[in-house]
């Protein structure tokens, strides 16, 4: 019921097209640990399967003040690459760069819906010459950690 009202409420607040960026942060957070649960195997017994992944993938406008602009679960390269794939050609033609860590996952990811944006190695590099790095991304990732502790906290 709270996560009924909770997802009513954020509709209501957020806008219906994601903002337009130019420097796309990517960026992974972890909500605790997997959850499992026995599920049939194609042989007829059980196996363990993860049923809530507390992997989580951010997109996070690095110089527009959008801040967060989407999160999926699972950190992915399909996960990743299915969000931004998400956004409008007209969306993904605006990137010019984009900020990720040392995770081959995002790499992967983006060159699909983002085949325009070929910046990828050195990220240090890149980071000098465009002045972009991916700090907000971890920034807005610390932001979201700290407010799900005081929410949890305060449900007690």
């Amino acid at each position: 019921m709270a996560n009924t009202a909770f997802t009513a409420a954020a509709e209501t607040a957020l806008e219906k097209d994601t903002p337009p960026v130019t420097h796309l942060g990517i960026d992974e957070t972890r909500r605790g640990k997997a959850k499992f649960g026995l599920v049939e195997a194609p042989d007829g017994g059980e196996i363990w399967e993860v049923v809530a992944d507390r992997w989580h993938v951010g997109l996070v406008d690095l110089v527009g003040g959008a801040g967060l602009l989407g999160q999926v679960e699972g950190r992915t390269t399909a996960s990743a690459s299915a969000c931004i794939g998400a956004r409008t050609r007209q969306w993904r033609a605006r990137v010019q760069v984009v900020a990720i860590d040392m995770c081959t996952v995002f790499k992967a990811a983006v060159r699909e819906p983002l085949p325009h944006v070929s910046t990828w190695w050195p990220q240090i590099l890149a980071a000098i010459t465009t002045g972009v790095t991916n700090a907000a991304s971890a920034g807005i990732n610390r932001a979201i950690k700290t407010d799900a502790v005081h929410l949890c906290a305060d449900a007690l």
